[in-house]
């Protein structure tokens, strides 16, 4: 899930929401400008061709990006009356995964997958919603394959891949290719690497990655009406974050 946010006449003002999603059948709230809302719910039924992200697939030039792809994460998050999709990336050896914290909020059951093996159950040791990071342990005690952190900023121009579950689980691990476009896009007083690798609700929480498939960022939100206006939370937050939580 990737929050949505309205006011694009000012991206200074722009103010962060959390709520549920409204069903499709519900009417829009008339605004003047897209009104925010988050894009994780229920997944809804995928008929085959209907979503662009869903053909995008690594490629010849992405092929240094197979290693990494092994560290990402499907995410199903449990609630009383719904199931919300998202995405994450395994961090350590143990098995942690970071991912957005509003990907799991609520949930009273959390489970991931990796792309080749079935569904296994995760339970929160941190999860931050003032910054959106969340971190999630498995149960079980086998060697995981974690995924490596880049710790200098990526170039404005730079080539960079989203990871995700778009619209549904039956697309997870979906793959679109972008630039960064801005490292420098400060909003409610944080940066975040701007970029226009295309996002679609289930990406939240999954990894942006550089050509050599190192983690450059946690995509978290895109701003709804708009193209090529996604935004990550940059790797180095991401590394403070899980210094500080003894990893």
């Amino acid at each position: 899930m990737v929050l949505v946010l309205a006011g694009l006449a000012s991206l200074a003002a722009l103010v962060f929401f959390t709520f549920r999603l409204v069903p499709r059948s519900a009417p829009a709230p008339a605004a003047a400008t897209p009104a925010p809302r988050a894009l994780v719910a229920t997944p809804p039924p995928v008929t085959p061709g209907k979503s662009s992200s869903a053909a995008a697939s690594a490629s010849d030039e992405a092929s240094p990006l197979t290693d990494a792809f092994r560290s990402v994460v499907a995410i199903s998050g449990i609630r009383q009356f719904s199931r919300t999709v998202g995405a994450g990336v395994v961090v350590s050896p143990a098995g942690h995964v970071l991912t957005n914290a509003h990907v799991i909020e609520g949930a009273d059951e959390i489970s991931a997958r990796f792309q080749e093996a079935g569904w296994f159950p995760l339970h929160p040791l941190r999860v931050e919603m003032g910054i959106d990071l969340a971190l999630l342990k498995p149960l079980d005690s086998r060697a995981y394959r974690p995924i490596t952190i880049r710790p200098t900023p990526p170039a404005v121009a730079e080539s960079v891949y989203a990871v995700g579950s778009p619209l549904s689980d039956q697309l997870a691990f979906s793959v679109t290719r972008g630039i960064v476009s801005s490292l420098s896009r400060k909003i409610g007083g944080r940066l975040f690497v701007q970029h226009d690798a295309a996002l679609n609700p289930g990406n939240s929480g999954g990894p942006l990655l550089d050509s050599q498939g190192r983690l450059v960022g946690i995509n978290t939100w895109m701003i709804e009406e708009s193209q090529g206006l996604g935004f990550a939370i940059p790797a180095g937050e991401c590394l403070r974050f899980l210094e500080e939580s003894g990893l």
